[in-house]
């Protein structure tokens, strides 16, 4: 992953709100980690199950699973169109 694709992805993380909470996916902090494969261009999201804050547990169970990776995925997108997404829960 390049500096600027990095770089993109933070920003896409920080400014990317559930509007019925209010918080960014960042200030959620269920995003544990994202990597990038070229060969088969692809992200793929670790996202955090066992949040431990009473809003990031609230906000979660309030999303469920599905909906946080449209979230996620529909926010990839708009920055990456060509690039596919994949969840992996940790």
């Amino acid at each position: 992953m390049t500096e600027e694709m990095s770089h993109k992805i933070s920003e896409v993380f920080k400014n990317t709100v559930e509007p019925r909470i209010g918080l960014s996916i960042l200030q959620l902090g269920v995003v544990r980690g994202i990597k990038y494969n070229v060969i088969v261009n692809k992200f793929f999201v670790y996202l955090d199950e066992a949040v431990t804050s009473k809003v990031r547990s609230a906000a979660f169970d309030f999303w469920g699973p599905k909906k946080l990776e449209n979230l996620i995925t529909e926010a990839l997108k708009k920055e990456f169109p060509d690039i596919s997404v994949r969840f992996y829960y940790l």
